[in-house]
């Protein structure tokens, strides 16, 4: 996965310098900033204000290393809350997170290629990762898969994993097979306690053109002792399980994507371990050549659960649902205009008092690229 962004990101910069040498770096950037008004800020800080501002830059250095070599990075500075998925509190937190930073080599010889990878990764679970810069995501907010917490874990994390990758395509077909330290529902550095060997696989068929479907899998544990599990227990008892399908369409004006995934938690002492499914879909519209109209209407379901001291199962907590709109300004080539508002709610019960308006202001610095003969 992390091989598809660095193509994506940097196609402008690399094939130029490919071209003229087989040494060279470039720093393409993305900027954004903006605000949101909501009242859902003073559930957690009362006296809050409803309005609150925030920003994101993303900068992903890369280094060219040869004619098959290369280093990639991938670099979020986030002040919070920025975005939709960070409604728990007005306090202004300002974070760096190490999405990606990895060394790569790759071979390519007509519609087949090989990669294989190391270092910190962008996970391979899932398709919304590769669209998680401002200037590829359409909309001002995130699936709920990956910025909902459930249960006390995000299902899916955007920021990163250490560990090691391969990835293949051959015509239609890709392929990608990922060992990292920890789970993707709870990510663990090199320096944290709680580590554990898990992997990720997924794959890819593109139809067409403009037609694809993929799927991933996910497993491995992902307690650790003292929160969930006593010291004389072992975390691979109770595993995590995570499968998803995803899609893209494309045909002239019109695109849609969608997700959908189940993910299982095993927890000791649990005579039903809880199941969620996460889903939505993401239709979007051209209306010219600067103006845009996108949706994503996504949902979550917890099943219940029933642990040894309970005398019957419970709810986890409610089944929620979200829907979003987002208007799109190009303002030109390198800056885009983005307002949107976001109407979560529960069992189908909307509350206003959580709904949020935003805008976003996303500006793509041209690379700062050099190359080397």
């Amino acid at each position: 996965m992390g091989t598809r962004i660095f193509l994506m990101v940097c196609g402008l910069a690399l094939p130029a310098m490919a071209q003229e040498a087989d040494y060279g770096f470039t720093l393409p950037a993305t900027l954004s900033a903006g605000g949101m008004y909501s009242h859902a800020w003073q559930q957690a800080t009362p006296t809050a204000g409803p309005l609150e501002p925030g920003f994101q830059l993303m900068l992903y250095p890369s280094i060219k290393l040869g004619k098959h070599w290369y280093a990639y990075g991938a670099v979020d500075l986030n002040l919070s809350p920025y975005y939709p998925f960070q409604d728990d509190s007005a306090t202004n937190r300002f974070k760096v997170y190490i999405v990606q930073g990895f060394l790569a080599y790759n071979r390519t010889k007509g519609n087949k290629s090989l990669t294989v990878k190391a270092g910190q990764l962008s996970t391979a679970f899932g398709s919304f990762p590769l669209r998680y810069d401002d200037a590829q995501n359409p909309l001002l907010g995130a699936p709920a898969t990956y910025g909902a917490p459930a249960y006390g874990f995000f299902p899916v994390t955007l920021y990163g994993l250490p560990g090691m990758e391969v990835d293949t395509s051959f015509g239609p077909l890709d392929a990608r097979l990922q060992l990292t330290n920890s789970s993707i529902a709870n990510p663990k550095n090199l320096l944290q306690n709680g580590q554990s060997l898990n992997w990720t696989a997924g794959a890819g068929y593109t139809v067409r053109h403009g037609l694809r479907v993929g799927m991933s899998l996910n497993h491995g544990p992902y307690l650790q002792v003292g929160r969930f599990l006593l010291p004389s227990e072992n975390s691979s008892q109770w595993p995590f399980t995570a499968v998803g399908v995803d899609g893209q369409w494309a045909r002239g004006r019109f695109s849609i994507s969608g997700e959908w995934q189940r993910f299982y938690y095993l927890y000791p002492r649990y005579i039903m371990s809880p199941v969620l499914k996460y889903g939505y879909v993401e239709p979007k519209i051209v209306l010219n050549p600067r103006l845009y109209l996108a949706c994503r209407v996504g949902y979550e379901w917890f099943s219940d659960f029933q642990t040894i001291n309970m005398a019957a199962p419970a709810e986890l907590t409610p089944n929620r649902q979200a829907t979003e709109v987002a208007l799109g300004y190009r303002i030109n080539r390198a800056q885009l205009l983005k307002v949107g508002y976001e109407w979560p709610h529960q069992n189908g019960v909307l509350n206003s008092q959580n709904n949020i308006f935003g805008v976003q202001l996303v500006t793509s610095i041209d690379a700062i690229s050099k190359a080397f003969h």
